[in-house]
């Protein structure tokens, strides 16, 4: 859970199978003063897990895809 990265007791606890796929869900935070406010990047990514280990099923993100401002 992204606002519960402290652990979730029971639910949190759940194993991992084999041939299952799951959502990674990331993300960061940080304050920007000229802002004045807390801005978060959020990621959600979906793997498929087995024996070998997990599998990004789209290939996983390795950029930025920016827009420009006016």
């Amino acid at each position: 859970m992204w606002d519960s990265q402290g652990g979730v007791p029971v639910q949190g606890d759940y194993p991992l199978h084999y041939d299952t796929a799951y959502s990674i869900e990331l993300n960061a935070a940080t304050f920007i003063p000229e802002w004045k406010k807390e801005i978060r990047i959020m990621l959600e990514e979906e793997a498929y897990f087995d024996e070998k280990g997990v599998n990004y099923l789209h290939g996983r993100q390795t950029e930025f895809h920016l827009i420009k401002s006016e």
